[in-house]
């Protein structure tokens, strides 16, 4: 059933399999006419598609989540890639579908990304910041979830394993920078980067399709990570009282403007070094 991925088509090819719907919407035409803009998925990408007006009936058949078989062809409609879609069809039959052909995971290894992780945690001198993270991460349960997670819905890092590799990438830039700053506090720049994102945790629901949990719409990332991170800082006893408001300061600043979602602009130069790698 599963003959064909997205990553393998180009323009002109003929579609000829199965995937699973991540979008649907109905759209009008300049003629006042209705068709259905979608965004089919499986393990390698997403390509947009489109049922005209003739096959629009198809889409009471179907919501975003199902597996569909789907016959059309590809064309470039600018610079993107469409499917033109001529049939469509609800699998009802779920025994024909090997989930592993529509999940999309991280492409790098889960395990050796999550070992340097630790291994840059262990890395650090404060006892005050090394100890918050390993309560984090050294609990099995919430490092599963971590490794699962995905950083977003759509613009980068959006699969399974997705948060890990993007927090990876962000502490690993931050250790390169803090080594060629002096003035830069390390373990501090460290903390905040495998922090920063934390909330995203639970703010999407991971599998065939990701989503966002009613807690992610509601609060966000930026409020669900401080408050976890100021949970667990309470958990510490003596822990620094400057040293948790620099820290906070760094997950509520790392948008960098409030109209991208900070409840602060950055004001010191680890949140600033956050902040610069996130948007890398």
């Amino acid at each position: 059933m599963k003959n064909q991925y997205v990553s393998e088509l180009t323009n002109g090819s003929i579609i000829n399999s199965a995937f699973v719907v991540s979008k649907k919407q109905i759209s009008q035409k300049k003629d006042g006419s209705s068709y259905c803009r979608l965004e089919l998925q499986d393990k390698s990408g997403k390509i947009k598609g489109v049922l005209w007006t003739e096959t629009l009936e198809r889409t009471k058949d179907f919501q975003v989540g199902d597996y569909v078989f789907v016959r059309g062809e590809v064309s470039l409609y600018g610079d993107e890639l469409q499917a033109n879609i001529l049939t469509l069809q609800k699998i009802q039959d779920l025994k024909k579908v090997d989930l592993s052909d529509f999940i999309r995971t991280c492409p790098k290894d889960v395990k050796e990304m999550f070992s340097r992780l630790l291994s840059l945690i262990r890395s650090m001198k404060n006892p005050f910041l090394r100890d918050l993270l390993l309560k984090f991460f050294l609990d099995e349960s919430f490092s599963d979830s971590f490794k699962k997670a995905a950083a977003a819905i759509t613009y980068h890092h959006s699969y399974s394993g997705g948060l890990l590799e993007h927090t990876l990438s962000v502490c690993e830039t931050c250790d390169h920078m803090a080594a060629k700053y002096s003035n830069v506090n390390r373990d501090l720049a460290l903390a905040g980067a495998i922090l920063h994102d934390i909330g995203k945790v639970h703010e999407y629901k991971v599998g065939v399709v990701i989503e966002m949990t009613d807690e992610g719409k509601l609060l966000g990332h930026i409020a669900m990570g401080h408050q976890m991170v100021a949970e667990k800082i309470n958990e510490i006893e003596f822990f620094p009282a400057d040293l948790r408001t620099h820290l906070l300061h760094i997950l509520l600043s790392h948008h960098g403007q409030k109209e991208w979602g900070s409840p602060r602009c950055p004001q010191t130069l680890e949140a600033f070094l956050v902040y610069h790698a996130d948007t890398l």
